[in-house]
């Protein structure tokens, strides 16, 4: 009998902690669309920032975005086609910290693979190693009636800014 117990009481705790995992799998992610592939000194372009909610419905997001402004400058950051309909924080940049940031949401809450949030346009300053990254105080939060907390994740992004002039080669 006490053998059955203790088989029991492990069963249970398994299936606890496999809930807990499965719960926490869930992320809503960050990540960046451009047209332009290859950047070269000198160039402008744009990158339009989307969300996928995992299925999850997200209500409120709160993003800071870090870019290495020895190579980068951002030129403007705006709504564009967000479907974030209330801005407590429009798309800002500020080109002395390196930093975009917004604060917004939507009352109907957000569910989808590509939501878009802003768009964004940089001018490569110089060649070299550019970055941009996700400030950890970035969040997401559920539209569930209590605002809970929900991950966020993102890749960063790296990519090289060619010298002016330099073309790649197709092989």
């Amino acid at each position: 009998f006490r053998q059955r117990r203790i088989h029991l009481g492990w069963t249970i705790l398994l299936i606890i902690s496999a809930f807990g995992l499965f719960q926490n799998a869930h992320a809503a992610v960050l990540y960046a669309g451009s047209a332009t592939q290859t950047v070269q000194e000198g160039q402008t372009f744009v990158v339009e920032w989307f969300l996928d909610t995992e299925t999850r419905v997200i209500n409120t997001l709160s993003l800071k975005l870090k870019f290495t402004g020895d190579t980068l400058d951002a030129l403007d950051a705006s709504p564009g086609d967000s479907l974030i309909d209330f801005w407590l924080k429009p798309p800002l940049v500020d080109a002395e910290s390196g930093t975009i940031e917004l604060i917004g949401g939507s009352a109907g809450g957000l569910n989808g693979e590509r939501i878009p949030i802003m768009r964004t346009s940089f001018q490569a300053k110089k060649q070299g190693r550019a970055t941009i990254i996700m400030d950890q105080s970035s969040s997401v939060l559920l539209s569930d009636g209590r605002g809970t907390p929900d991950r966020l994740i993102f890749r960063e992004l790296n990519f090289v800014i060619s010298p002016m002039g330099l073309h790649p080669v197709s092989i």
